[in-house]
């Protein structure tokens, strides 16, 4: 081969892929996913430990609507939001909750398991996505990275719905990947598929690419900004190829089916955000710009905003500010992948022009913020830029191989042959495999180690009460009333119906008193527990002791709270110090 001819080639790839049947591929890949699954659905009820509040209403009306078909307000199934507690959450992960909860009931395992198997299944789809946009062993190190990656690892066992960002975003582009649009280059089509040549597009599978993005947006509401950022990209970066694409009859059948397959489920509800408010509730609560706000202001905050996302305050030094979702307080990545991002950047430019796979990383990277650049916030959001995980797993990937073939391009000079170039490249990627595993060990270590430890997630994560509710659960038919405290909880009415396995048919037949707490609400009682906000349960102690007959209550308080009563269990923090204490009182 003429040497201007082989390093052209190498330019392309710097690393050769496999055959489209290696099975050391296919096995590296279960190995991987397997360590990615160990990793996030290991022991679910640690590691965030307890139960948070947003996990716990979402988790409760999903068993909701899985026992009676009404939300939690009594809105029978509901499809573009649902009613919280003074907000409107999207639905889809909500549903995406009830086979779980069909399958195993209402417990912190069968919350928490959706967001794991998501997170799960983004690991083998950002390798498929790095294979077709580059080959095999980009593919796998970017699979890697997203499998040890901590911010990936939480929001897998944080159950909310930003826990299946990543899964989706990558599913629409692995979609369109395999429908054939113009977004990659040839040659790995060709090593993916074993069949040389160009191949027409394929429109069934262009509209399944449409609908899953589509769908995905009736999920976690940032999504909704995301797809059509993302679409728009991909159209900017490949306008040439686009082109050629509609020259075609087979491209145009693709586009169109894309477009028609994103179009049916996003048009409605594009229009319910036009025309009905409280879907948007949520988003004026946090809304980024002051009312009346110039448009030059908007976008110099939204700008400002979008650079935020690509410093290392978020990437390597602070990640989200908010300990809740960072227990480590550390970036989103370790710094070992800066060099990664660097490397992966650089060969994206140098290959801009001859390469759409280049062109269309570029526009994942560039999405990745799209979700989090209207509402305010202390820093970058976690989870509102969650669908960007995948993104950033691969333009590190591409460096790290890149780098790989650096180290095969200096073997094969001094050896002068194909067979040590790739030589050379095996040593490195398995080099620079090995460094990035042992740079986040220790992460990964004081993740496991430390996050239930620490004070702070253990008032967050309501670790005390939910051990009280586990307590209370076999023994709350021989107590007339229930008063628990509220310091130092947020909406501790949902971890008590998940910790007791409440009956939704009792919580819709129960009274239940709730109230405005500022722009939320809280439940100040349901059936017989009373959460003391004010004094109003004192009204329920008075009336039970007047009525003449004998009465069992019970308190859940902070030591010192006696109420009169007797002990009768102790809930300790980590640290062995009393917590909560539960006494009985007789009337």
């Amino acid at each position: 081969m003429p040497r201007r001819a082989e390093r052209a080639a190498r330019r392309e790839s710097l690393s050769p892929a496999a055959a489209p049947n290696d099975p050391g591929y296919r096995w590296a890949l279960i190995a991987i996913t397997a360590v990615a699954a160990v990793l996030r659905i290991a022991d679910l009820t640690h590691a965030p430990p307890g139960l948070n509040q947003d996990e716990a209403i979402g988790a409760w009306i999903s068993w909701c609507l899985l026992k009676t078909g009404h939300d939690m307000t009594g809105q029978a199934w509901p499809i573009f939001y649902t009613h919280g507690i003074g907000d409107y959450p999207s639905t889809l992960f909500l549903y995406m909750t009830i086979p779980f909860q069909w399958l195993g009931g209402l417990n912190v395992w069968t919350t928490r398991l959706p967001g794991a198997v998501s997170g799960v299944l983004g690991v083998p789809l950002v390798a498929h996505v790095g294979a077709r946009l580059f080959d095999r062993r980009t593919g796998l190190m970017a699979a890697l990275l997203l499998a040890l990656n901590p911010w990936h690892l939480f929001l897998s066992r944080f159950a909310v719905g930003a826990s299946h960002c990543a899964m989706f975003a990558l599913l629409a582009m692995a979609l369109l990947l395999a429908a054939r649009l113009p977004l990659a280059g040839q040659r790995p089509l060709e090593e993916m598929t074993g069949a040389p040549g160009p191949r027409a597009p394929r429109a069934g599978l262009a509209l399944l690419a449409g609908l899953s993005a589509g769908l995905a947006c009736y999920g976690y509401p940032p999504l909704r900004m995301y797809f059509p950022a993302l679409f728009a990209l991909v159209a900017i970066v490949q306008w040439r190829a686009l082109r050629e694409t509609l020259a075609t009859r087979a491209g145009r059948l693709a586009i169109g089916a894309l477009a028609l397959g994103f179009a049916v489920p996003f048009i409605p509800l594009a229009i319910v955000h036009l025309r009905d408010p409280a879907i948007s509730h949520r988003w004026e609560m946090t809304r980024l710009w002051d009312p009346g706000a110039s448009v030059l202001e908007i976008a110099g905050l939204v700008f400002g905003r979008y650079l935020d996302h690509f410093g290392l305050g978020f990437l390597f030094l602070r990640g989200d500010r908010f300990l809740d979702v960072n227990p480590l307080m550390a970036g989103a990545f370790p710094w070992i992948v800066l060099p990664l991002f660097l490397v992966g950047a650089l060969v994206v430019l140098l290959r801009w022009r001859e390469s759409a796979s280049a062109r269309t990383l570029a526009a994942l990277v560039l999405a990745y913020p799209a979700g989090d650049l209207v509402s305010r916030y202390a820093s970058v959001h976690a989870q509102r830029s969650a669908a960007g995980a995948g993104a950033l797993a691969l333009l590190a990937a591409l460096g790290a191989i890149s780098l790989a073939g650096a180290i095969g391009g200096l073997a094969g000079a001094r050896q002068r042959g194909q067979r040590a170039f790739e030589r050379g490249s095996r040593i490195g990627t398995g080099v620079v495999a090995a460094v990035v595993i042992a740079l986040h060990i220790p992460a990964l270590v004081r993740f496991y180690r430390d996050f239930d430890r620490s004070p702070e997630i253990q008032r967050a994560y309501h670790v005390s009460l939910v051990s009280a509710m586990r307590w209370l659960e076999p023994r709350l038919t021989n107590f007339d009333a229930v008063f628990c405290t509220v310091q130092g909880m947020n909406e501790p009415f949902s971890i008590a119906l998940i910790g007791l396995d409440y009956d939704p048919h009792r919580w819709f037949a129960e009274v239940r008193e709730v109230k405005a707490n500022g722009e939320w609400e809280v439940t100040t009682r349901f059936g017989k527990l009373w959460f003391m906000y004010d004094d109003s349960w004192q009204g329920e102690l008075t009336r039970l002791a007047n009525e003449g007959r004998h009465a069992r209550v019970l308190f859940i308080t902070p030591p010192g709270e006696s109420h009169d009563a007797i002990p009768l269990e102790t809930i300790r923090a980590p640290d062995g110090a009393p917590d909560l204490i539960i006494s009985e009182r007789q009337l």
